[in-house]
């Protein structure tokens, strides 16, 4: 990684340390959204162009305590008119909240006419392996994990723990260079070329990304007779 890559994440990272966020729980009807005003404590940076961002809640205990599943999702917005509000997907697992009192995601900077935007990663996936649901149980669990490169894929330093707890990591790089020797493209397409030999009455799929990417999986996991019901999605 470049100085040059890394500075648009050290202006961006000083932009956010000097403000706090409000946060709401998500809700269906607008009349609804309750705002809370949370510190920011912490930006680090997780690949490139990505970061982690720590929210404290501690004096939103209300925010904490409806955090009980991984996969759920707040809307976030800085103190600037100039910026909207968007949806984050919480990164870390409910344990995390009840033992530190924060909420934890996963942040992509993106070129924009405001230079200090940025976007949600969508990326719940870490809080289902970290929440815990018995893939060390279950006979085979693939995590089908999609960037442009190495530089760009965050949790790395993670994935040794999750193999652990029996998910089995398969990176899939659309622009690789030379040396790597793993999957090629596009989780779709990584996905379609694996041998399947799951059964579809006790298989399901978490799929968060792209639309097309969710799109074509599950057009591939309902050809091979897995309930769509068994599909859920981050969209």
């Amino acid at each position: 990684m470049t100085l040059s890559r890394l500075k648009p994440l050290r202006r961006l990272s000083h932009h956010l340390h000097r403000r706090s966020l409000a946060v709401t729980a998500a809700a269906v009807r607008q009349d609804t959204t309750h705002w809370a005003q949370t510190p920011l404590v912490k930006v680090s940076p997780a690949a490139e162009s990505l970061f982690h961002i720590s929210v404290d809640i501690s004096d939103s205990p209300e925010l904490a305590t409806s955090y009980t599943k991984a996969g759920q999702y707040l809307q976030l917005r800085l103190q600037d008119p100039r910026t909207r509000p968007a949806f984050f997907a919480i990164a870390s697992p409910p344990s995390i909240t009840a033992s530190e009192g924060v909420f934890e995601f996963l942040v992509k900077s993106i070129p924009a006419p405001q230079p200090r935007s940025f976007a949600d990663y969508r990326k719940p996936i870490r809080s289902l392996i970290e929440a815990g649901f018995g893939a060390d149980r279950r006979s085979d669990v693939r995590l089908y994990y999609g960037a442009r490169n190495l530089h760009r894929m965050a949790y790395q330093e993670r994935f040794k723990e999750w193999e652990s707890s029996g998910v089995n990591i398969v990176p899939v790089l659309s622009q690789p260079d030379d040396s790597w020797k793993g999957e090629r493209g596009y989780v779709q397409t990584a996905f379609a070329r694996a041998k399947r030999t799951f059964s579809p009455r006790s298989t399901g799929a978490l799929l968060c990304g792209h639309k097309q990417m969710a799109e074509e999986v599950t057009s591939v996991l309902v050809s091979d007779g897995v309930s769509s019901e068994k599909i859920l999605k981050n969209f």
